[in-house]
């Protein structure tokens, strides 16, 4: 919806929805960690945290 507006301020809240998710993202994270310990710290790691091609080719 960003890209076929083209207006500024779709552009400006576009970007503060993306940051705002990346920050939730990272707290979901800590719970999760906190949660579920070492099992879920390993699959972390093999994981992307956003990156959905990356995601399907590992």
């Amino acid at each position: 919806m960003v890209l076929i507006s083209q207006h500024w301020i779709s552009l400006f809240i576009g970007v503060m929805l993306i940051i705002l998710l990346y920050i939730a993202m990272l707290d979901e994270e800590k719970k999760n960690i906190e949660k579920f310990g070492v099992a879920y710290g390993r699959l972390y790691e093999k994981v992307p945290r956003i990156n959905l091609l990356a995601g399907i080719i590992r």
